[in-house]
C-alpha cells in the first residue's frame, strides 16, 4: 500500500525514530482526550474518530511497549471504554496485558488505572480469577499510593464493598448502577 511505501521510504532516514516518537505523542493527545470526552455528548464522535485512527492507535501502543511501557499502559487504559464499547475487549486485554507486563512497577494512578482496566476487560471476557487478581494488584498499589499521598498531607478514601478486599462482596454479580450508588455513597460521606 502507499502507506507501507512511505513507511519504507522513512525509514531509511535518520528522522524515522523522532518521527515516531512525535507520532506517538499525538495519538497519546488524541487517546486522553478521548478518554477525557467519553461520558459526553461527544462519545458517538469520538468512537467514530477512534474507528478511523485505529490503525495509527495500534501503531503507537506497539511502539510504546518497546520505547515507553508506561504511555503503553496509558494509552491502552484510556482507549478502554473504546474497546468495550466496539467490542474488542481481547484486543484491548492483550494490550493492557503486554504493557503491564514491561511497565515498570512503580505506584502511580496511571499504573492503578491500567491494572483496573485490565480487570474490567478480564472480568467481561469471563475470567473472573485474572479479573479478581488484578483487583487485588490494583488495591496494594492503590494502597502504596494511598501512603504516599497521606504523606503529602492529601485525603485517602478507600470503600470496598465490592468483594475486592476484605468485605467479602461478590464482584461478577455487580452492575454499573451499583458502582454509581457506590460513588454517589462516597460523595455524600465526604460532605458530612
Amino acid at each position: 500500500t502507499l502507506r507501507d511505501y512511505g513507511r519504507e521510504k522513512i525509514k531509511a532516514t535518520s528522522e524515522y525514530p523522532e518521527l515516531r516518537r512525535r507520532h506517538l505523542g499525538w495519538y497519546q493527545r488524541l487517546a486522553r482526550d478521548a478518554a477525557d470526552e467519553w461520558f459526553s455528548a461527544r462519545q458517538i464522535e469520538w468512537i467514530k474518530r477512534l474507528d478511523q485512527e485505529m490503525p495509527n492507535l495500534r501503531e503507537a501502543v506497539e511502539f510504546s511497549l518497546t520505547n515507553s511501557p508506561a504511555a503503553a499502559a496509558g494509552m491502552a487504559a484510556e482507549l478502554s471504554p473504546f474497546w468495550i464499547a466496539h467490542g474488542l475487549v481481547g484486543e484491548g486485554r492483550r494490550w493492557l496485558d503486554q504493557a503491564l507486563a514491561r511497565r515498570p512497577p512503580e505506584p502511580t494512578y496511571e499504573r492503578v488505572e491500567a491494572i483496573y482496566y485490565a480487570s474490567v476487560l478480564a472480568s467481561l471476557q469471563g475470567d473472573v480469577q485474572e479479573a479478581a487478581a488484578r483487583a487485588r494488584e490494583a488495591q496494594e498499589v492503590a494502597e502504596q499510593l494511598a501512603g504516599q499521598l497521606a504523606e503529602r498531607d492529601f485525603v485517602v478514601l478507600r470503600y470496598d464493598k465490592r468483594g475486592v478486599g476484605k468485605s467479602g462482596g461478590r464482584t461478577e454479580r455487580v452492575t454499573l448502577d451499583d458502582y454509581a450508588d457506590d460513588a454517589i455513597a462516597t460523595v455524600k460521606w465526604l460532605g458530612k
